[in-house]
Formats: C-alpha cells, sequence, structure tokens
C-alpha cells in the first residue's frame, strides 16, 4: 500500500497518523557532534532552554529534545563510519499482543515497540 495504484490516500493516511492504537514516540540519531546537532534541532524547531543530557561525561553521552507530546529526539555519538543518521524508531502501541520494547530491524534502522502509558 506505500506506492503504485494502491497508494493511500490523504484522509486514510490521517486516520493512520492519528490512531489510538499506535503513535509516535522518538527517535534515535547518530552523529559526529551530538551536542551541536540537538541544539541545531533545537534552533530550527524553536525549541527554548537546553536539551537534556543522559550519560554525561561518557562515551555514550546522549542529547535529548522531548516534543510538546512527549515524543522525544535523541542525538547521541556515532560509534562506527557507518553508523550515521538515523539508527532507531520508537512507536508507541496500545495493542496488547506487543510486547513492550519488542524490536526488529529494516536495514540499519531498529524499530522498537513501546507500550502507551495511559
Amino acid at each position: 500500500y506505500w506506492a503504485g495504484n494502491n497508494w493511500y490516500t490523504s484522509d486514510e493516511r490521517t486516520k493512520i497518523a492519528h490512531s489510538p492504537s499506535v503513535g509516535f514516540a522518538g527517535v534515535e540519531i547518530a552523529c559526529e557532534n551530538p551536542q551541536k546537532v540537538a541544539r541545531n534541532w533545537q534552533e530550527l524547531l524553536g525549541f527554548e532552554g537546553s536539551p537534556s543530557v543522559i550519560n554525561e561525561g561518557s562515551n555514550d553521552v546522549q542529547y535529548v529534545l522531548t516534543l510538546e507530546d512527549e515524543a522525544t529526539l535523541t542525538f547521541r555519538k556515532s560509534r562506527s563510519s557507518s553508523d550515521v543518521g538515523l539508527t532507531k524508531i520508537l512507536i508507541e502501541t496500545h495493542s496488547t499482543k506487543i510486547r513492550n520494547n519488542e524490536t526488529f530491524k529494516v536495514g540499519n534502522v531498529e524499530l522498537c515497540f513501546v507500550k502507551h502509558l495511559d
């Protein structure tokens, strides 16, 4: 359904995007200078203050921007020359059939389902 004659109409895509059963919870982006990239995104999105810092002072330091809907943009240092760009998508679900933190990979991107917290 993602291309060709069966492509979703605008109304169908809107229904999927606003579905009560699944939603966007966050992304992880690997880059050479995560602090700088996080600040660039912060300025682009018009956020005030500073990104949250996780694991400060370690090799695994992460800079996190939290959107108004609680979705997160996490920026971390690349671990190799091929570890650059989008590395993880967090998908929020209300489904009881999917285990929390169930993950699978598509190419170099990890998809991770997280339970919706009521």
